[in-house]
This record gives structure tokens, C-alpha cells and sequence, in this order.
């Protein structure tokens, strides 16, 4: 699998909907909110903070073949693979982190 595969999965997955405060929104903003109630605890804003709503359910698409390639990878295909992502990624990313 590709980093352009594995990139254009998550984004799918950050775009799905989902009904978060009787509202449907996308796993990217409800990701977003979670981290600004996070930020709000951190800081003494909030006193509680809920993780566990909504709930992700994950269904698999990968096979056992795959998985096991995965696992099976050395130290260096694995470094190679990963860095590889870590350049898609930021390729594509819309703003920049430093």
C-alpha cells in the first residue's frame, strides 16, 4: 500500500460524517473540538473532559496477507516506509508546523 493510499484513507476517514451534539459533523471537526476541550481542562477552563463520545467503530480493509507483511518488515523497510509517509504527509498538509 502506498502513502498516497494510506493518505487518501485517513483523509476519507476525517471526512465521514458522524452525529456529535445532535449535529452531523466530520471526524475532523469533532477531532478539533476534542482538542480544543482538552486544551480548556489543561488550562483550568474546564473541569471535566469526555473522550469516550462519539464513538469511532473501525472496520477493517486490510488482509491477513498484508498484515503479516506489515509485521514481517525490517527496522529499515519500516524506516523507509515511514519516512516516505512522514514526506506525503507534510506535502499535503494545509498549514505548516514549524
Amino acid at each position: 500500500m502506498g502513502v498516497r493510499k494510506v493518505t487518501e484513507e485517513f483523509n476519507s476517514v476525517m471526512n465521514g460524517k458522524v452525529e456529535y451534539r445532535k449535529k452531523n459533523s466530520t471526524w475532523s471537526a469533532v477531532l478539533l473540538l476534542k482538542a480544543r476541550g482538552l486544551s480548556h481542562h489543561l488550562v483550568g477552563k474546564r473541569k471535566t473532559i469526555e473522550f469516550s463520545k462519539p464513538s469511532y467503530k473501525i472496520e477493517r480493509h486490510d488482509s491477513d496477507d498484508m498484515r503479516k507483511k506489515i509485521l514481517d518488515m525490517t527496522y529499515t523497510e519500516w524506516k523507509s516506509a515511514t519516512r516516505k509517509l512522514n514526506h506525503e504527509l507534510r506535502k499535503r498538509c494545509p498549514f505548516h508546523l514549524g
